[in-house]
């Protein structure tokens, strides 16, 4: 099963590079079962998964991939006040190795059998020079993802913002300080959970109304959701700023 889901015309090169790359290695290394690659903002640029494979998702992968490294960065950070360079994580017949370079998300999939007989270390070295290989190709094209960038310059006032996957996994954010990532995260993804139940249909939008603040949450694609936390004063311009966040997601996903 293969996804490609950057397709406008400027991108298709730097699409068509990436999965020759991720093509490549599949075919150099059976053990390899799947590699989906992305944004650090989770956004899935490229995936191959083998048909065995078939109950996985190559943007839920990544999306979950890139929240699993951020939150194993934090807590290495905790512990150690060192930097993350890879995780990777045992099941009963797989094991996947997620890594992100230079702002690129990468995760593989692989038969547990025979990469444990290579060694995991082998396989995370070989994984970790091709995620460099396809950083070192999206660093040199036109391809900008900063749709979180363009959010936060739109409303300098915003007192927070965090990107979270459906699952409640952070996936960036600022302006949180001491608050804790994971729980706002979980707070976040249960109101859009919530929506569905009450509602029986998805989340579009929703205004939590505070005396000193609100915050505006919203569904940014399928599998992750954004959420903004504005001034009072900033109450009067609230239909401006939900226009100027959906202007700017949507101009995202024309990319």
């Amino acid at each position: 099963m293969c996804l490609i889901l950057l397709m406008s015309s400027s991108k298709k090169d730097l699409i068509e590079r990436i999965s020759i790359l991720i093509d490549e290695k599949i075919k150099e290394k059976s053990i390899i079962k799947g590699i989906s690659v992305g944004t650090n903002m989770g956004t899935n640029l490229y995936s191959k998964l083998d048909p065995e494979l078939e109950n996985f998702s190559g943007s839920q992968l990544i999306a979950s991939a890139t929240s699993f490294q951020n939150i194993a960065n934090s807590l290495l950070h905790q512990l150690t006040k060192s930097e993350i360079n890879s995780s990777f994580v045992s099941v009963d017949n797989y094991i996947i190795i997620m890594i992100i370079v230079k702002d690129v998300s990468g995760a593989a999939i692989l038969d547990r059998k025979f990469a444990e007989l290579e060694g995991i270390h082998n396989i995370q070295s070989e994984f970790k020079t091709l995620m460099q290989k396809i950083a070192s190709h999206i660093e040199t094209s036109d391809f900008k993802e900063d749709s979180f960038v363009k959010i936060s310059q739109a409303l300098p006032t915003a007192l927070s913002i965090i990107l979270t996957s459906i699952e409640g996994m952070p996936i960036k954010s600022i302006g949180l300080n001491n608050m804790s990532e994971p729980m706002v995260s979980s707070m976040v993804s249960s109101v859009s959970s919530l929506t569905q139940v009450m509602m029986k249909s998805s989340l579009d939008y929703c205004i939590i109304e505070g005396d000193e603040a609100f915050v505006i949450i919203i569904q940014y694609d399928p599998k992750r959701i954004l959420a903004i936390c504005l001034p009072e004063q900033e109450r009067v311009n609230m239909g401006h700023h939900l226009a100027t966040i959906k202007s700017i997601i949507k101009k995202t996903e024309e990319i």
